[in-house]
């Protein structure tokens, strides 16, 4: 049964092979092994500035609850009502909805799955 394969194997063995190029093995450790250090990442002024006004809201807030009890039965009295709102049928089938297509897109890969081929040929 192997046997009618031998003149294909012949062929491609027959083949001209085409030589790799001159830099490979030194430009593949240029990209891994002696690849630059990663730079790190820094915080931007809008970053910085939108933590800071989170903080300060929380603290704001904290500090309201502790020391006016009525603010506090206030933000309870709010929390129970978003919650009843999310406790209907259509509220939670447009978040699921939505969460989903967020989920999906984010997931996409939106460049072309191909593999650059570097050549010695022109």
């Amino acid at each position: 049964m192997m046997h009618e394969y031998d003149e294909i194997d012949r062929a491609l063995f027959a083949l001209p092979l085409e030589e790799p190029p001159q830099d490979l093995r030194r430009s593949i450790l240029a990209m891994t092994v002696h690849a630059p250090a990663p730079a790190d990442e820094k915080i931007s002024l809008w970053e910085l500035l939108g933590i800071g006004f989170g903080l300060t809201l929380a603290a704001i807030l904290a500090w309201s609850v502790v020391t006016n009890p009525a603010f506090g039965a206030q933000i309870v009295a709010a929390l129970v009502l978003f919650g009843r709102g999310f406790a209907e049928p259509a509220t939670l089938a447009g978040l699921t909805i939505g969460c989903s297509a967020v989920a999906w897109v984010s997931l996409m890969t939106f460049r072309p799955a191909r593999v650059e081929v570097r050549s010695s040929r022109t």
